[in-house]
């Protein structure tokens, strides 16, 4: 056995020994889970989250305190209530990019006013 071997071999079962257990999945998905009303779905605070529903419809992170005690997705309660919208909406929005959001003062009326200030008018262009 080669030193480099030998090397590998350690590293292997060093890996081995102190890597975490795979998470458990659950049968259910996510969106059955949201949407049933057997679960008890109340707010509860908890580590500092961005809300999920600010960042599928606006494309806006959000942060929040608030998260669902089921789900444990963070939620606006008080801003847009998004907390009632996520477990009542079937279908979520469809995730938001932030090149979909559109800018302010970037239009094209800006853009335009500037090219025809910059545009040779027939009085002043020289022949």
């Amino acid at each position: 056995m080669t030193h480099r071997e030998f090397r590998y071999q350690i590293a292997v079962s060093l890996k081995m020994r102190y890597m975490p257990p795979a998470p458990v999945r659950s049968l259910i998905s996510r969106s059955e889970l949201r949407l049933d009303r057997t679960k008890n779905h109340m707010p509860i605070r908890g580590d500092i989250l961005c809300c999920q529903m600010c960042l599928l419809k606006y494309a806006i992170r959000s942060r929040t305190v608030i998260q669902c005690s089921v789900c444990k997705v963070g939620l606006c309660v008080l801003k847009n209530d998004c907390f009632l919208e996520y477990h009542s909406v079937e279908a979520l929005p469809p995730h938001r990019l932030k090149r979909d959001k559109p800018k302010r003062g970037h239009g094209l009326g800006r853009q335009n006013r500037r090219n025809e200030l910059i545009e040779p008018t027939p009085s002043t262009s020289k022949e």
